[in-house]
């Protein structure tokens, strides 16, 4: 199907389109023809989707049979698309839903305690979290059921925390002052752990309704008080409710999130009064809606507020999901359970938002990426080597900007390390690929006629520049190699192919050492690429052949060719290859 003859749509028209469509439908589509594929896969796409998906909130219910039964179903109630049904089975255990945040849920593993899983049920992919801790859960509160469990998910970086927090209990006596809380980072794949006092109750739903902005997490307490955890500095503070909130017999207070902003919701008998925290800093709170409950009397005392957005609220109560529209002032019934079961749909309902986000958190900028430069540095005499990712730093949605991040595995201690400088550089695929290994430093060529420089002893990136003949106009191109040991440069022209050799690295003095007409080979020229070589033979790619051009006897001769109709061209995946006995371990 040729998407280009159909609807005559711009690519932005299009994406608009599919950014509104649910994600079982969006991955349908992605296969209806390439150019549909090739916007989906873009990363601005993901940002566009996920960016009109977090306005649209949801309410995602647990429910079972009976009280006794192990079979739990996911219901997801959705003001636009109505009711529809989850499954977590891709887990391949059975789990308590303990946190949601933006497409993201935290669950625990009933049969084993101390197991969580991270998993957008959407996509279905999840992620087995490490355990937190090695002895199995005696003394501490944070692994156990009773704890506190939150879920950061930072969409913008593509990040997440998961938090485990609870007081510290020798067994067999009441928990004292000491609250534990260990945090696990996305990038990181590590926990870590801090302790701090803190004297707070917190009911079941305070628990459910943990909701992070600002970068960090809030837990409304039993002391009329809101429970702080800010994510960048590990550190715990409160926050006080609005003055106007009661806490006596007959009103009940809940805590939300809409649209990015910390709300509290006060359910009295008649009344139902929203506050949202525009001002985060000034703790400045305004009351932006109050509504009256005089037409669901009968449910108010089990009612409880789930998610809401500027136009919405969505209502728990023991067996019903309700929707307060808040323009037309409508209530309606989204959701009922139809059966005998005994739990209360408020008791394990969780707000929810329908997201493309990966378990499996890429980094911030490019190293992890497929954009990354990948080098690899084997020093044969000394039996060691180091891998070195390298790359951009890019805010997700954003261009890079010229923050260059370089991380650097050494064989020898079995560790990474990072360092960060500044770059303006653009490669293209081939350089990417051509990285050579000479002098104890890695070199890519660039785009802007030199070459980037990583000393490896001193994890100090600097440049080359090419050899003066050489010209980068149209009809030339250049290539980075090395040659029995040495740096080269390679520049094909549409009829010679110019070898140039570093002979000595430190004054950067070329040498041209060969001089090689294309004539023979002119219908291969403009789609030929040399991938190898040494003093005697070039070896060189095209689309579907491997060549070798022998130096001395001036000949050419075909060492390979793809007989089937693969699209993708040689030269795109080949590298320079030498066959030893060097270990890896």
């Amino acid at each position: 199907m040729n998407c280009h003859k159909v609807g005559y749509f711009p690519d932005e028209v299009v994406l608009q389109i599919l950014a509104r469509l649910p994600i079982k439908s969006l991955f349908r589509a992605k296969i209806v023809c390439k150019l549909w594929h090739r916007l989906v896969s873009e990363e601005y796409f993901v940002h566009l989707y996920n960016e009109l998906s977090v306005r649209n909130s949801m309410v995602l219910v647990e429910v079972s049979d009976s009280s006794e039964s192990t079979n739990m179903s996911l219901i997801c109630v959705d003001n636009l698309r109505g009711v529809s049904e989850l499954s977590l089975d891709f887990l391949k255990d059975r789990v308590k839903v303990r946190a949601s945040c933006n497409g993201l849920l935290c669950c625990s593993s009933i049969p084993d305690k101390g197991i969580f899983y991270v998993c957008n049920p959407m996509t279905r992919e999840f992620r087995l979290l490490p355990r937190s801790r090695e002895r199995p859960v005696t003394r501490f509160y944070p692994d156990g059921e009773a704890a506190l469990v939150g879920l950061a998910c930072d969409l913008p970086g593509q990040k997440y925390n998961v938090v485990l927090a609870g007081y510290h209990r020798t067994f067999g006596h009441r928990p004292d002052g000491t609250f534990i809380c260990s945090v696990f980072d996305s990038e990181s794949s590590k926990w870590r752990k801090f302790v701090s006092l803190q004297d707070e109750h917190f009911t079941h739903m305070s628990k459910n309704q943990v909701v992070f902005v600002n970068g960090a997490l809030h837990w409304l307490t039993g002391s009329a008080c809101i429970l702080i955890l800010d994510l960048n500095y590990d550190l715990w503070r409160k926050m006080q409710l609005p003055d106007e909130v009661g806490r006596g017999p007959g009103n009940r207070v809940y805590l939300l999130e809409s649209d990015g902003y910390l709300s509290v919701i006060q359910i009295s008998e008649a009344w139902m009064n929203i506050w949202v925290l525009k001002n985060y800093e000034r703790e400045d709170w305004n009351l932006v809606d109050r509504v009256s409950l005089r037409c669901i009397r009968g449910l108010v005392p089990g009612i409880f507020p789930i998610s809401q957005t500027q136009e919405y609220v969505l209502l728990a109560t023991h067996k019903q999901i309700l929707v307060y529209q808040r323009k037309s002032r409508v209530w309606k019934e989204m959701y009922s359970v139809k059966n005998g079961s005994t739990l209360p749909l408020w008791f394990s309902a969780h707000s929810f938002r329908s997201t493309i986000f990966s378990c499996h958190t890429p980094a911030r900028f490019y190293p992890d990426g497929e954009a990354a430069l990948v080098g690899l540095a084997c020093d044969l005499p000394g039996q060691k080597y180091n891998v070195v990712l390298a790359g951009y730093h890019r805010t997700f949605g954003h261009r890079p900007d010229g923050t260059f991040i370089c991380s650097v595995f050494d064989s020898e201690s079995s560790k990474w390390r990072k360092f960060v400088s500044l770059q303006d550089e653009h490669f293209t695929h081939m350089s990417k690929n051509q990285v050579v290994f000479v002098n104890g430093a890695l070199h890519w060529l660039t785009g802007s006629a030199c070459i980037l420089i990583l000393d490896l002893n001193y994890d100090l990136w600097r440049k080359m520049q090419l050899p003066d003949e050489v010209g980068r106009g149209p009809g030339n191109r250049v290539y980075l190699l090395e040659s029995d040991g040495y740096l080269s440069v390679i520049q094909i022209s549409e009829a010679w192919m110019n070898i140039w050799v570093l002979k000595n690295y430190e004054r950067e003095d070329w040498n041209l050492v060969d001089r090689v007409s294309l004539r023979c080979i002119r219908g291969l020229v403009p789609g030929i690429f040399p991938i190898s070589q040494t003093q005697e033979y070039v070896l060189l790619a095209t689309h579907k052949q491997i060549l070798v051009y022998q130096r001395k006897s001036r000949v050419w001769k075909e060492m390979y060719s793809v007989k089937n109709g693969s699209t993708l061209p040689l030269w795109f995946s080949a590298h320079s290859f030498r066959s030893t006995i060097f270990s890896c371990q």
